[in-house]
């Protein structure tokens, strides 16, 4: 889930978030050495009972194993939290390397894994990580991807390399009888799941085409974001990257893709 549920305020879910957020980097801190002199982390994240937070979503969305979330955590705690970054520093010997590495990660976190970091799991698969392996895969720094990183804090917004290509469509406001119950039929089909999750809309009317797109989006409640055939890069590399950043972001919004011809 990647939203507060309907039943909870948008403020309350980022405050109740935030505050697990922070118990999740207590406990991170634990593992670093520091002493237990605050309240125990699941005392802490009680205070989140009931509703789903952003690491839990990202867990669930790109199957992470316990090992990864944690990674991707300390990744995070070392960005947002200076304690936790000065206490890599203290576990690294040097202060200049006040950051998460993998060495590092592999040496306290609970359940490691050496596939952790491997280009076919989720981590970099989906970009959530960088490493910076001119030092070495387990000395190298390891830093969350900015857009990953304000979504663990509640913050959720088109990737800013998506910007420039994508724009995000209103709902429509006057369609025709035909168009509507066709746009509730691609909906149904959608909602269904299976292997539907590409359908091609066709007809001479370009803004008509749009409006039914529109439409099956606000039915299904979600986003819907358009980008012309003319911004799909020709090379395949730069279609790799762009299909991977958008298939990510798919997942974060919980979005569909119109792909205007």
């Amino acid at each position: 889930m990647n939203a507060p549920e309907p039943s909870r305020p948008l403020a309350d879910w980022t405050e109740a978030n935030q505050r697990a957020l922070v118990a999740e980097f207590s406990r991170l801190k634990l593992l670093l050495g520091k002493p237990a002199v605050e309240p125990a982390p699941a005392e802490v994240r009680a205070l989140a009972t009931g509703m789903t937070t952003a690491i839990d979503s990202l867990t669930d969305l790109f199957g992470l194993s316990a090992f990864e979330r944690d990674l991707l955590l300390l990744a995070a705690g070392a960005e947002m939290d200076s304690e936790i970054a000065t206490l890599c520093a203290a576990a690294h010997g040097a202060a200049q390397r006040a950051w998460a590495s993998f060495g590092l990660a592999m040496a306290i976190l609970p359940e490691p894994h050496w596939s952790a970091l491997t280009p076919v799991r989720p981590l970099r698969r989906w970009q959530l990580l960088n490493v910076d392996e001119t030092a070495g895969l387990t000395q190298g720094r390891i830093r969350i991807d900015e857009r990953v990183l304000h979504h663990l804090a509640g913050s959720s917004f088109l990737d800013r390399r998506l910007q420039p290509l994508l724009t995000l469509v209103p709902e429509p406001t006057l369609m025709a009888d035909s168009q509507r119950i066709l746009a509730g039929d691609i909906a149904s089909t959608l909602a269904q799941g299976g292997s539907a999750s590409l359908v091609q809309i066709s007809g001479p009317d370009a803004h008509g085409r749009r409006d039914v797109a529109a439409e099956v989006a606000t039915q299904l409640r979600m986003p819907l974001y358009a980008i012309s055939s003319e911004e799909v890069p020709a090379n395949a590399s730069e279609i790799e990257a762009l299909a991977t950043l958008w298939e990510r972001e798919a997942s974060l919004q919980n979005a569909l893709l119109l792909i205007e011809c």
